[in-house]
């Protein structure tokens, strides 16, 4: 009786095991894996190059691989000599191939290719990765990069037409008005000498129109100036800024009792000098709405909005109606029962550029009536 070599049983098992590892490993993959034979056509392919290429198991076999390049047939041709060519003479290569799914879908996959060698016969295995998404997540970005770079030249186009406007009004503008003043105060001397009341009165009221349009062109420059002014972030006390605000609106109107109730300690980081134009805007227009209350109240603290400190200025005076809360931060726009009070409609716009330019927002919030009550955040 012929005795089994022990040796020999144990090699062949080795190899069994490691067939069926490689055959394990090969199914697992997520890269599409393909086998070719020396002509180019499939032997072998993975579950995940099947999937890939839109076909069931085994299909392709037999197939030769330029059948899934999506290209001519003379381009096929082209492309195959030249990787041939390449792996016959360094045994490997790489790149990008346009492909074509079995349900003529199109899509772009990055190749490896290398030669191997089986029972004596010369393969070619090429490892695929669907790169597709990558790809159109790169053309998103470029476009994306594009736009901001379109977005940019537009800004600095406006930036430009802002620039040439604000000289316009400073000087084209200025120079008639200024005319307009000097002229009305001769005439008005010479209305005094006459004593003839109505003519001192309609000068006045000349007089009075152009000092207050020669103001308004004031805050038109000042607004376009803030669009361009750079913020400068370094540790700032809101308290201390709002307790000097709240003395210097105090000294204006020495007569009037207004409460002022000021948190202590609130410090954030941001610009100083804009951060206290910020609050001379939102404490004044408390001071100012809450000119008819006895009892005026001005309130300035911190709280929270969505787990974010929110600060506020908050006032006991006329208030608003919160259908139109949008309108008190446009530029020159002024709610109906603001209009008896002096100002261009110009301040909450000016807060919520700077509050913009800090990375924060800003909203409002109260009653015709019973007071207003202005809420900003900080990045």
């Amino acid at each position: 009786m012929v005795q089994s070599d022990p040796n020999a049983i144990a090699a062949d098992e080795q190899a069994i095991t490691m067939l069926t590892l490689q055959s394990l490993v090969l199914e697992k993959m997520g890269e599409g894996v393909s086998v070719c034979d020396e002509n180019g056509f499939i032997v072998l392919s993975n579950p995940a190059f099947d999937k890939m290429f839109g076909y069931n198991p085994g299909e392709l076999k037999g197939e030769h691989i330029t059948v899934l390049n999506d290209c001519s047939d003379e381009e096929k041709g082209r492309i195959f000599s030249e990787i041939m060519g390449k792996l016959r003479s360094v045994g490997e290569c790489s790149g990008e191939f346009s492909n074509r799914r079995k349900d003529g879908s199109q899509f772009v996959t990055f190749a490896r290719i290398s030669a191997a060698r089986a029972a004596g016969k010369q393969y070619w295995v090429t490892v695929q990765e669907d790169i597709s998404r990558r790809m159109n997540s790169s053309a998103e970005i470029d476009l994306l990069h594009e736009n901001l770079a379109a977005h940019a030249a537009e800004l600095e186009a406006l930036n430009r037409e802002l620039e040439a406007f604000s000289y316009t009004v400073s000087h084209d503008l200025r120079k008639p008005l200024t005319r307009i003043m000097g002229y009305t105060e001769v005439v008005l001397e010479q209305c005094s000498e006459m004593n003839y009341r109505p003519c001192k009165d309609y000068l006045q009221e000349i007089s009075a129109g152009a000092e207050r349009m020669n103001k308004l062109i004031d805050t038109m420059l000042e607004l376009s100036m803030l669009a361009k002014k750079e913020v400068k972030r370094e540790r700032v006390s809101l308290s201390d800024l709002a307790t000097a605000v709240a003395l210097e609106l105090k000294l204006t109107e020495p007569g009037r009792k207004v409460n002022f109730h000021i948190a202590e300690g609130v410090v954030v980081n941001g610009d100083p000098d804009l951060l206290r134009v910020a609050l001379e805007n939102l404490l004044g227009n408390a001071w100012k709405y809450s000119v008819q209350k006895d009892d005026a109240l001005i309130i300035f603290g911190v709280t929270e909005s969505n787990d974010t400190p929110a600060y506020f200025v908050c006032d006991n005076g006329v208030g608003f109606d919160m259908a139109q809360s949008e309108k008190i931060f446009t530029p020159f726009q002024r709610l109906p029962n603001a209009k008896s009070y002096q100002g261009f409609g110009i301040g909450l716009a000016t807060v919520k550029r700077i509050i913009n330019g800090h990375g924060g927002r800003i909203w409002a919030e109260g009653n015709i009536g019973t007071g207003a009550t202005f809420y900003f955040t900080l990045e």
